[in-house]
């Protein structure tokens, strides 16, 4: 009996002390995987600072504390001055909560703890963005099937503010995203969706958008989204490849589908198909905002009438070849409306 008893007790002594070192370890290696990442994304222009990490869940869970976390991307291209870069968005966050299970510690959860700060360069006449975030939570892990990295995202309660005075604030209740990288970081498929928006200015379509929402690949990465990091983007075959895109704003109802790039004016080019349900209330908009003539409303009634069908639920809608092309957005022969450069310099 002595003799099973201390078998047995060093059975558990060995499990007890393998499990002890593989924790040591899994913690150990989690908190390299958030030391490679930060080098990762330093490459690509983001620096990402934070204090020292502080490991505990011992022995069931792993769990990693950062505190003072800072990320601020830089502009390179856009110098004040030969030889420095302007920082185009920084963030704060005081906590960022990273957990994982003993046994994958490459699957990593997070959270930040409370309401975070960024400020953006919008790089437009709103100036910067001071973006408020009530919550942030998601997911960081390498993708399934093939070398690379996956996150995504959960934001509930965003408020942009603008630093225009008297300029009313962007609110959104939900934002999803979700993005998958390869290991070189060199194309980017992503999936974003948002609900419930309050738009700072009213719109012909109201103030209100429901629901929008877009998948796409991104291949190459540009570097920024200034008119010189764009130019290199299009001289590296840049294209975006949207694969769906729906939206839901008051009376307009529609999807999308295409390929875009940019023409040497840094204007878009490519070919989209957009489906929108019931078009005849997207021609009530356009008549309301002076696009479209009243006395064009039976013509364009009859012409949308040729090319819609029903569908699904019953609801009438139309398909629309568009094409980006020669600095104008076309339907068919037809030019619709000329398109400005997406950035100027």
């Amino acid at each position: 009996m002595r003799v099973w008893l201390t078998v047995l007790g060093l059975v558990v002594f060995a499990v007890v002390g393998a499990a002890t070192i593989w924790w040591y370890f899994a913690s150990s290696l989690g908190e390299r995987q958030l030391l490679s990442a930060q080098e990762r994304l330093a490459k690509q222009g983001y620096v990402l600072k934070f204090g020292k990490v502080e490991r505990s869940g011992f022995p069931v869970r792993l769990e990693w504390v950062l505190r003072d976390v800072s990320i601020e991307t830089v502009a390179q291209s856009s110098r004040p001055r030969a030889g420095m870069g302007h920082p185009a968005a920084r963030g704060q966050i005081d906590v960022l909560r990273f957990s994982a299970k003993p046994w994958a510690p490459q699957r990593l959860a997070y959270v930040a703890d409370g309401r975070h700060i960024w400020h953006v360069d919008s790089q437009g006449d709103a100036g910067w963005l001071e973006i408020v975030i009530a919550e942030t939570a998601g997911t960081l892990r390498p993708r399934d099937g093939e070398a690379g990295w996956f996150l995504d995202a959960q934001l509930r309660h965003v408020e942009a503010q603008s630093e225009k005075p008297g300029t009313p604030p962007l609110l959104v209740d939900t934002v999803g995203v979700a993005v998958e990288m390869p290991l070189s970081m060199d194309a980017m498929d992503v999936e974003a969706r948002v609900r419930d928006v309050v738009l700072p200015l009213e719109t012909y379509l109201g103030k209100a958008l429901q629901s929008a929402a877009v998948t796409a690949r991104i291949q190459p990465l540009p570097q920024g989204f200034s008119a010189g990091d764009l130019r290199a983007w299009r001289g590296r075959s840049g294209l975006v490849t949207v694969r769906d895109a729906s939206l839901h704003f008051g009376p307009v109802q529609g999807s999308a589908g295409g390929a875009l790039g940019l023409a040497a004016a840094l204007r878009g080019e490519g070919n989209v198909n957009l489906r929108v349900r019931e078009p005849n209330r997207l021609i009530a908009v356009g008549i309301e905002a002076g696009w479209i003539e009243e006395r064009q409303r039976p013509m364009l009634n009859f012409a949308l009438g040729l090319f819609a069908r029903r569908n699904v639920s019953g609801s009438p809608e139309v398909l629309l070849p568009l094409n980006l092309r020669d600095g104008g957005l076309w339907l068919g022969p037809v030019r619709l409306t000329d398109l400005p450069p997406v950035v100027t310099d």
